[in-house]
């Protein structure tokens, strides 16, 4: 099972992984019309497809929560 994708931390949006024209793994806030953050993560862990659970892990990491 995959870890589901938290909300955007700037809005609270929705957020996608996309790898459009580059293997970095890339999160885009859907909330276009206010916020639209694209956020990466470019590291050996993340920029592989089978390590697709440590990108998600990355992505729901916030600052000031144990891990």
């Amino acid at each position: 099972m995959t870890e589901e994708i938290k909300p955007c931390p700037f809005c609270g949006g929705k957020v996608e992984l996309m790898n459009l024209f580059t293997p970095i793994p890339m999160f885009y806030c859907m909330n276009t019309q206010t916020c639209g953050a694209v956020v990466s993560f470019d590291n050996p862990q993340c920029n592989h497809d089978k390590w697709n659970k440590f990108k998600v892990m990355a992505w729901n990491r916030r600052a000031g929560e144990s891990e």
